[in-house]
């Protein structure tokens, strides 16, 4: 939303899009260590190496997936994950807890 609103007000496309860019990662920095100075890694230790690892494998093959497929098809297959996701996440919802 903000590199839209910056080029649209004129400024270079390339220097407001690094801008951002650098200003999310010192955002996304500073979240993430708060989190990781917080988190319980005895309890969810072995759950945040696996996100870790899933995502270090999976970043490739996204990057690979967005750079040769159409951004149609793309646009689609990320609507059918939300979709997918939001029915199990329902349907775990009504189902009876023990």
């Amino acid at each position: 939303m903000v590199t839209s609103t910056l080029i649209a007000r004129g400024d270079e496309p390339r220097h407001s899009i690094g801008s951002v860019s650098a200003s999310e990662f010192f955002v996304t920095l500073a979240v993430s260590m708060t989190f990781i100075a917080t988190l319980d890694f005895s309890r969810y230790g072995k759950i945040m190496l696996g996100l870790i690892i899933g995502g270090a494998v999976a970043a490739p093959f996204a990057g690979l997936l967005a750079r040769v497929l159409p951004q149609r098809v793309l646009i689609g297959i990320v609507a059918l994950v939300v979709i997918a996701l939001a029915a199990y996440n329902f349907i775990n919802l009504l189902r009876p807890q023990p």
